[in-house]
């Protein structure tokens, strides 16, 4: 049975993450302590094999070290978060965007304003309130997978790879949406 030590108590205090909220996946693999984690709403394992980076033996229900990728903490909230999941199109890419956020307006000023995945003209074609939009986002863009690009553009003289893009009809997204808001 795994136990936490001082720098990962530390750790959690730090990030706001309760020693109640720590998942004891001893003897599992990523896909097993992710599966029983995910319903119970538990953010991190411990008891896990050690990260390559730093031999760290605290990770997120999807494997990732959360002490090397503290970031991924952040997602995890974020898809609890209630906020609106919307679909956004660009004719010159012909391409759609699903993503979740708290100000759709902002959200497309900033990805316009970077040129997202190349380009500066995306509209907003469906925006709705959803509980757990990271959640439903993940859903909806998990069900056109098939649909899947991926664009590079450059911020603030840095290659970012776009993995929120997809070659189907607007119409399709939008259902992909609503689907993932019904459950």
């Amino acid at each position: 049975m795994a136990t936490l030590s001082t720098e990962l108590s530390l750790f959690l205090k730090r990030h706001k993450i309760s020693p109640s909220n720590v998942f004891n996946a001893t003897g599992m693999s990523t896909a097993q302590y992710g599966a029983y984690m995910r319903p119970l709403g538990l953010e991190v394992a411990i008891g896990v094999s050690p990260c390559a980076k730093g031999g760290h033996q605290l990770k997120n229900r999807s494997g990732h070290c959360v002490i090397c990728a503290p970031a991924t903490l952040a997602f995890q909230a974020r898809a609890k978060k209630d906020g609106k999941v919307y679909v956004l199109r660009s004719k010159v890419l012909n391409l759609v965007k699903i993503g979740s956020t708290g100000d759709t307006a902002e959200r497309l000023i900033n990805l316009n304003r970077e040129g997202y995945g190349g380009a500066t003209d995306w509209e907003i074609k469906f925006a709705k309130l959803a509980t757990n939009s990271g959640d439903v986002e993940y859903r909806a863009q998990l069900s056109l997978a098939h649909t899947s690009v991926t664009r590079s553009y450059k911020r603030s003289g840095v290659a970012i790879e776009c993995q929120e893009l997809f070659a189907c009809e607007v119409e399709l997204a939008i259902q992909s949406v609503t689907t993932a808001i019904a459950g």
